[in-house]
């Protein structure tokens, strides 16, 4: 055996350490093969979400134009001169990366609302109407939520780190 890579280690009881190890060359076959199998996997799904989408009268995404360094640096700026001011918008900045469920959604909706009678519809736009108030509502408390984590992983890393550097003045 050549070229051998280790892809694994571990320890026993006695603290002994075992090492799995692989020659390169086939290391790196299997990482193309499941490389290929994932990109296979996710062109599959891809085509589902697609025909749920054509099946449901919903028309394809538009890819996004690429922004440029210039455009990137100039929008970074605008949120943090909008932090600054207090507008501080979580939906603003996110991206749906699930599209698909997203479009099965919408496909089941419309076939609940053709499948109701003509006055019953509007139960189904009231009931829309105040889900997407509930999301809003969990998602600015859910974000809430993340910036107050954050500020307190931040102090608790500055107090440590605060009191690290005491101990070492005091030694």
């Amino acid at each position: 055996m050549k070229n051998l890579i280790c892809v694994g280690q571990k320890e026993d009881d006695h603290g002994n350490v075992t090492s799995i190890l692989v020659e390169a060359e086939f290391a790196q076959k299997y990482r193309e093969k499941q490389r290929e199998r994932n990109k296979r996997y996710y062109e599959k799904k891809k085509a589902e979400a697609a025909e749920v989408r054509r099946a449901a009268g919903i028309p394809d995404p538009q890819p996004k134009p690429k922004q440029t360094k210039e455009e990137k640096i100039r929008k970074q700026v605008a949120h943090q001169k909008e932090y600054y001011r207090g507008k501080i918008s979580p939906y603003s900045t996110i991206t749906v990366k699930n599209t698909s469920a997203r479009d099965r959604l919408d496909a089941a909706q419309e076939k609940i609302i053709q499948a109701l009678p003509e006055e019953k519809r509007s139960l189904i736009d009231a009931s829309q109407d105040a889900y997407m108030e509930l999301v809003v509502d969990e998602g600015e408390a859910a974000f809430a939520e993340g910036v107050k984590f954050g500020i307190r992983l931040m102090m608790e890393i500055l107090v440590t780190d605060g009191e690290a550097r005491e101990n070492a003045g005091n030694s």
